[in-house]
């Protein structure tokens, strides 16, 4: 894309020949009226949106000036116009027809001026709250988003509507329904029966798309490993059992670049040891680990955090549930929704009012994620401050007991 300017004056030729916008400028696509299909980013709401340019401008400032566009594909009595900046505008994403020689002709779609923003498939729910009242078709939705919906389970049908994009009939949706992984049966005779196998077995791993985007930002980046103790993957003995199995979310920024989860680092990682460290559990026979190995990245947001889709925490499953049957854990510990979905397939109604122990025979316990607590600990009150970190401390408390009778 092009660079913005920061100049009141007309920018360069070749600046603007890499903007979409110049291209209906300088052919006077406007000069008769005609309206133009374009996609366009809406900072207002986060999403693209399907729009029309009647109104073809001269290019002035790149940096501040807008564009007016009427909107196309919803309803008119919620959303009319926006105002976008000229770098946000990109070729529509419909099929365009056109009449040549008595005949009906589709023009053909250009990659030239895609949009490098990509919306994760996380904010679905977002979406419809900013569209309250609306439906939309698969292609709407990934058109909005800018992204592929490879798992369209969680969405939740609303009838049928004609498809602005395909301009066919299709089903609409309407909603965001409890996410749901259809987790495949682990057979336990077709596992690494070593840490050692199971780092060469996926220490390079691109089994889903979280994989392959941390190759693409670095090459030699290689997963995040759980660890028992200090002791990572590589350094743990055949044979090993742990007293406790921390399962988390995902590696964040921290943990990538040591390549080990809940890291101390990390604010995850210091707010855990912290609890572990008062509740008397020996870190040194706790393994920590999360439901997926790699990164969740945010091309748009650098130094963000995404989170695992359905699909990410199905494809690195059996590698979890390989992790549960080397160690052969007492306790294993839920830290979260997203490691509860990958563990039971499906999301807790609420982690809050939900945390405790799962099952009479008191083995599996949900609490909140630390970085939940981190947060949380961030914007407090410091009069607040004392009961965040002491309710937090039961948990693990309620933990260290459970072991204590374990070992009675």
């Amino acid at each position: 894309m092009a660079k913005i300017s920061n100049s009141n004056n007309k920018p360069d030729e070749s600046v603007l020949e890499n903007i979409y916008y110049y291209h209906l400028w300088k052919n006077r696509l406007g000069w008769t009226r005609h309206i133009i299909p374009v996609r366009a980013f809406d900072a207002g709401t986060g999403f693209f949106v399907e729009a029309y340019a009647s109104i073809v401008s001269a290019i002035s400032d790149l940096e501040e000036q807008k564009i007016e566009l009427k909107l196309g594909c919803l309803p008119t009595q919620i959303f009319d116009t926006i105002f976008v900046k000229i770098t946000d505008i990109y070729p529509t994403a419909r099929n365009l027809s056109l009449i040549k020689d008595n005949k009906i002709m589709i023009s053909p779609k250009s990659d030239k001026f895609l949009p490098f923003i990509i919306i994760p498939v996380t904010r679905l729910n977002s979406l419809f709250k900013v569209y309250k009242g609306c439906r939309f078709t698969l292609r709407e939705l990934e058109n909005m988003l800018n992204n592929p919906i490879k798992d369209k389970s969680s969405l939740v049908e609303d009838g049928t509507k004609h498809c602005s994009i395909d301009a066919e009939e299709t089903t609409a949706y309407s909603g965001v329904g409890s996410a749901k992984v259809i987790l495949d049966a682990v057979d336990l005779g077709d596992v690494h029966d070593s840490f050692t196998s199971l780092y060469e077995a996926y220490s390079k791993c691109v089994k889903c798309e979280l994989g392959t985007r941390r190759k693409e930002r670095n090459e030699g980046l290689e997963i995040t490993t759980g660890r028992l103790g200090a002791n990572p993957w590589m350094s743990i003995v055949k044979g090993a059992t742990a007293d406790v199995m921390f399962i988390g979310e995902a590696p964040g920024i921290q943990e990538e670049k040591t390549g080990i989860a809940f890291t101390d680092t990390s604010p995850s990682g210091q707010v855990l040891k912290k609890v572990l460290d008062a509740s008397g559990l020996e870190q040194n026979k706790c393994f920590y680990t999360n439901a997926v190995l790699c990164r969740p990245y945010i091309a748009e947001k650098e130094g963000k955090n995404g989170k695992p889709e359905p699909e990410h925490i199905k494809a690195c499953n059996k590698r979890l549930k390989n992790e549960l049957a080397l160690l052969n854990p007492k306790v294993i510990v839920l830290l979260g929704k997203i490691a509860y979905r990958a563990f039971y397939g499906e999301d807790p109604s609420s982690i809050l009012r939900y945390s405790g122990w799962k099952g009479s025979d008191k083995n599996i316990y949900l609490a909140p994620h630390p970085s939940f607590v981190a947060r949380e600990l961030s914007f407090a009150e410091a009069s607040k401050t004392a009961k965040i970190k002491g309710d937090y401390l039961n948990h693990f408390k309620q933990v260290k007991n459970r072991l204590d009778e374990l070992k009675s």
